[in-house]
């Protein structure tokens, strides 16, 4: 019983993240130039799973505040998601 409570909530929270990825798209549809939007919208798309959505957005990060302090991170998160999602190369 415990176990399906646990694949319940796990189902839940699972379909908030893609919802709430979708909400971010819109957000960033209506502020394709605010580099938080972008953020946002690539933190909540990573943590969904959707890494090539992740990728997208944190790169459009890079080209819109590309002296912004943190790109350098963000950066390296890229690399790691495509390392991820592209195993045996880089």
């Amino acid at each position: 019983m415990r176990s399906e409570e646990i694949n319940a909530a796990n189902q839940e929270a699972s379909e908030a993240l893609g919802h709430a990825t979708q909400m971010y798209e819109r957000i960033v549809a209506l502020t394709p130039n605010d580099p938080n939007s972008q953020l946002e919208l690539a933190q909540t798309a990573q943590q969904a799973g959707d890494y090539t959505k992740a990728i997208a957005a944190y790169e459009r990060i890079i080209k819109l505040a590309p002296d912004d302090p943190t790109v350098e991170l963000v950066k390296e998160q890229v690399k790691q998601l495509k390392q991820f999602t592209n195993p045996g190369t880089g």
